[in-house]
């Protein structure tokens, strides 16, 4: 992966690598896959920090475009994810939904089980928040589901690491669903919206509780947001000499997928070279999350290069969690722009309560 803060040098070999990786690109049925020059500095800033004094001193201001969030939520089990006391299971993703009844954007989400479909749509109407739920009864007709098998073979090789809580196949095809849903929520548009966000079910679980309680909030393009890329969390920086096998063998992160926004042709066009790239490294014998994924996908070591860019926003210290940067700096754009209600007592939206 390319370093934006130093210009590579162009030698005879580089040169002779390009032209040859053109000639195996050109014969490869990828041919629609093309060069979206996704690290270079004439397109925009690669890296946006916004530091908390920010905040208190000049509220940012953030394009309010309409926005449908797209979430889901898909029966697994419990998984253990190696943090006490956390692991994933049903009855914590009930308490999680709680937070959706404080966003205020229309909303798209996919079950595979109708309590939990049910129960989500409870929420969001209590609210009196836009709302379509989407059921589907047999997930194995899924895309990401489908490669459940295959991941399963991938992972009973004795050689392959065993991560938690990564090393689960139904884990994965999980998180590879994100990259069905989006493109089924563009398509249908329910809503009629450019611009579309997936959030994860649980992304924002240390709000408040108690419905009606002047917490909403509206996640909105983010502070000098380019309209011709998708927006990440960056969790470190791109490492150009990891290979794809250190990436996945070695769990390497480099952005964060619990939230990202762009326009609806752009995410349907990373959702198409996610699903081509998945399959890919699947038959590299690479399996993991859609994070791994991704990473893989921007790798210099990928020659099918994404038609997509992506633009990080790096985390500054000044939230909860680093993971969770992108949607508390939204939050907190909105918190600032848009003050409690004079009738409002008790409250502070500085307590926040962790739906833990």
């Amino acid at each position: 992966m390319v370093d934006i803060r130093r210009k590579p040098k162009l030698t005879f070999g580089l040169i002779a690598f390009s032209i040859l990786s053109t000639l195996i690109y050109l014969s490869s049925p990828a041919i629609w896959l093309r060069n979206a020059n996704s690290h270079t500095t004439e397109n925009g800033p690669r890296v946006c920090r916004y530091p908390a004094w920010r905040l208190a001193q000049n509220p940012m201001s953030s394009k309010i475009e309409p926005i449908t969030v797209v979430t889901a939520y898909w029966n697994i089990g419990a998984i253990y994810n190696g943090i006490p006391f956390q692991s994933k299971d049903p009855k914590r993703y009930m308490r999680y939904m709680e937070s959706y009844a404080y966003i205020e954007n229309p909303v798209v989400a996919y079950f595979d089980d109708p309590v939990m479909e049910e129960l989500f749509q409870v929420i969001r109407n209590r609210s009196g928040l836009p709302t379509k739920t989407v059921l589907f009864r047999n997930r194995t007709k899924l895309w990401a589901f489908n490669l459940e098998p295959r991941i399963k073979e991938i992972y009973s090789h004795p050689d392959y690491p065993k991560v938690i809580p990564n090393f689960h196949s139904s884990y994965d095809c999980a998180t590879h669903a994100k990259f069905v849903a989006v493109p089924h929520a563009i398509q249908a548009n329910y809503f009629n919206t450019e611009y579309f966000a997936w959030c994860d079910m649980g992304y924002f679980r240390d709000m408040p509780a108690g419905l009606k309680s002047h917490y909403h909030f509206r996640i909105t393009l983010p502070p000098k947001f380019d309209m011709e890329k998708v927006a990440f969390t960056e969790i470190s920086a791109p490492d150009d000499k990891l290979s794809l096998k250190d990436i996945f063998f070695k769990l390497r992160f480099w952005v964060a997928s619990g939230l990202f926004i762009g326009r609806a042709e752009l995410l349907s066009r990373l959702a198409e070279d996610y699903q081509y790239s998945t399959e890919k490294f699947l038959r590299m014998n690479l399996s993991e999350t859609d994070q791994q994924i991704l990473y893989g996908m921007y790798s210099r070591f990928n020659l099918d290069i994404p038609r997509t860019e992506i633009q990080v926003y790096l985390p500054d210290g000044t939230t909860r969690d680093p993971w969770m940067f992108l949607g508390e700096l939204l939050r907190e754009i909105w918190w600032q722009n848009n003050p409690i209600p004079n009738e409002c007592h008790n409250c502070n939206r500085s307590q926040l309560i962790d739906f833990f």
